[in-house]
């Protein structure tokens, strides 16, 4: 189970990362903080992704942010990160964008991925802005395109297979 946390002044260094497999197709976590900023202007939501986890694992990764950047998280705040996701306003498609989604290489594999577009969705139906959501995909990236077509996400014309490097999915909400 996800919770969705903001990211504020107090949440915005993680250690989180892809395998190297994966760089090509997934900004990093300051990539991700600096796009989320820089769009500051079409309502970004930027969140870390945190999961239910054991309290050895949490102890873990509380060791890990004190002895890496010297902070240590509320206690209130249960779980373990495990992603990142950000989504915004794309006024001139009439439509939400799914700019990026980073799930940790030691967190893959068990759903993540899934639940976070999911809750993604869901806050942009209740939202209720505009009638659909938009994301790229890069061509290469086979468990991307995977994950969302699995999902109803679909291509758009704009978008060939053949000869493109991003593709670009549709979601109707």
């Amino acid at each position: 189970m996800l919770r969705f946390i903001e990211i504020d002044q107090d949440h915005w260094r993680y250690g989180l990362s892809v395998d190297a497999a994966q760089q090509a197709f997934v900004a990093n976590e300051t990539a991700i903080l600096a796009r989320a900023f820089s769009h500051r202007h079409w309502r970004p939501v930027c969140c870390a992704l945190y999961a239910e986890r054991g309290e050895e694992e949490e102890a873990a990764f509380r060791q890990r942010m004190l002895d890496r950047f010297g902070m240590e998280f509320p206690r209130e705040e249960r779980g373990v990160p495990v992603g990142l996701i950000l989504y915004y306003d794309l006024p001139e498609e009439n439509a939400y964008y799914l700019a990026q989604l980073l799930i940790d290489s030691r967190y893959q594999r068990r759903g993540y991925g899934a639940e976070a577009v999911r809750m993604a969705v869901d806050a942009m139906k209740k939202d209720g802005k505009y009638p659909k959501a938009l994301t790229c995909v890069v061509t290469q990236n086979a468990v991307s395109r995977h994950l969302f077509e699995s999902m109803g996400w679909t291509l758009t014309d704009d978008s060939d297979p053949a000869q493109d490097e991003e593709l670009v999915y549709e979601l109707s909400l």
